[in-house]
């Protein structure tokens, strides 16, 4: 017997006795009934009474009916449209009738003018200029129209030198030291940058502290002329 049959028949313990009695005579099949021992007693018993009406009970809509009777809608006309294979649990939405749309009449365009433009009206700006027509009785061509100045404006020229001048020195001095001269003086390959930078920072302040003993030196002895 395969697992999955045994496993009905233990499942129709919890069926009440008319399923069970027909499941025995042949009249129910043992999945459907099966299906049906998830519905309480009562509903099990409305089903039988459906399918003796002729109503078909497949598997599948029992097994809808376990979810309508768990949203508490499942009663004998809401059975019957189950097994009619309709939709209980989400109906389908009516859609409101939509308003007839009513076109609006759109303002004409005004006519466009046909008056005439005058004659004493100036002309556009960009439109050519008519250049003066000679008048009968002047001898030799038009005066020519005086060359117009040329520009005088001086461009600057920029300097080929560009660190003249007084320079800005930035707030932070961001110096870049390459590994290769360092490795010489840092042989030791576990110190971290910071440790370089400390012992950098050591050496300046010794240097510092050595000039600074070299003029004071110069102040209480300075230096002699040479011997003559």
């Amino acid at each position: 017997m395969p697992v999955s049959k045994l496993n009905r028949l233990i499942r129709l313990s919890e069926a009440t006795k008319d399923v069970c009695d027909r499941v025995d005579d042949g009249s129910l099949t043992l999945s459907v009934a099966s299906a049906l021992s998830f519905l309480k007693p009562k509903n099990q018993d409305n089903v039988l009474h459906l399918m003796d009406l002729g109503y078909k009970v497949p598997a599948e809509r029992v097994e809808y009916m376990k979810k309508v009777e768990k949203a508490g809608k499942l009663d004998e006309e809401s059975m019957r449209a189950v097994l009619e294979g309709k939709n209980v649990l989400d109906p389908p939405k009516q859609e409101a009738p939509q308003a007839p749309q009513v076109e609006q009449p759109q303002p004409s365009a005004p006519a466009p003018s046909t008056i005439p433009p005058s004659p004493d009206v100036p002309q556009a700006e960009g439109a050519p200029a008519v250049p003066p027509q000679p008048t009968e009785g002047q001898d030799g061509p038009a005066p020519a129209a005086p060359p117009a100045p040329a520009s005088t404006e001086v461009q600057p020229q920029e300097s080929k030198a560009p660190f003249e001048g007084k320079q800005e020195r930035p707030e932070h001095t961001k110096v870049v030291l390459a590994g290769d001269r360092l490795r010489k003086y840092f042989p030791d390959v576990m110190m971290t940058p910071r440790e370089i930078e400390e012992s950098i920072y050591d050496a300046l302040e010794e240097r510092r502290q050595r000039q600074q003993k070299e003029k004071e030196k110069l102040t209480i002895f300075p230096k002699r002329g040479p011997k003559r």
